[in-house]
């Protein structure tokens, strides 16, 4: 799962998000460049610019301001850096929380089987996140991590070969849900 850290400024980050939604204007510095490449705002799209500050990407958030489908794009477009960063001021933190959950779902990879890893494998590992109210983020993201945690360890699972997830593996791995409070029966054959 990705590193999610709330920062009270943006540091060593590869490159800047803003999200747009449709109507909304685009920030003085790259508003010439958003127009040229016909960036709207919509959802699904996103326009990078290089500024002497740094990379900034615009993702479009639609005019129903999607954040789920802005986080996911987010992900996908920069899943070749390291570090990114989420200029969230102004931001509801629950509609923060649900764009962190899609960074996180869209960043996952399965994992590597192969001793050595491709340089063309994304390498997204971590999201730092500025805000207005830090605290009101605090409950929003721990139900968003708790739910991205179950769903990244059950595809975890699922993508394992069964020569590696043996059924005796498959029990060991579920005792971890079982310390969780599950009920967990294994039946002998």
């Amino acid at each position: 799962m990705l590193e999610v850290r709330t920062v009270s400024r943006i540091e060593d980050a590869d490159a800047v998000v803003q999200l747009h939604a449709v109507g909304l204007p685009v920030p003085e510095p790259l508003r010439e460049a958003a127009a040229a490449s016909g960036f709207t705002g919509e959802t699904g799209t996103s326009c990078e610019v290089f500024t002497p500050e740094g990379r900034v990407v615009l993702v479009g958030l639609g005019a129903t301001e999607d954040h789920l489908g802005a986080g996911s794009r987010t992900a996908e477009v920069l899943a070749r850096l390291r570090r990114i960063a989420l200029d969230a001021r102004g931001l509801p933190p629950d509609r923060v929380a649900e764009f962190a959950a899609a960074c996180c779902l869209r960043a996952w990879r399965p994992p590597v089987l192969r001793k050595h890893a491709d340089p063309e494998d994304p390498v997204l590992a971590a999201l730092d996140i500025l805000l207005d109210d830090e605290p009101g983020f605090a409950a929003p993201w721990q139900a968003q991590a708790a739910s991205v945690r179950a769903t990244l360890w059950a595809r975890d699972l699922v993508s394992l070969p069964s020569n590696l997830l043996t059924p005796a593996g498959f029990v060991e791995r579920l005792a971890e849900v079982a310390a969780l409070g599950a009920t967990l029966e294994v039946l002998d054959a």
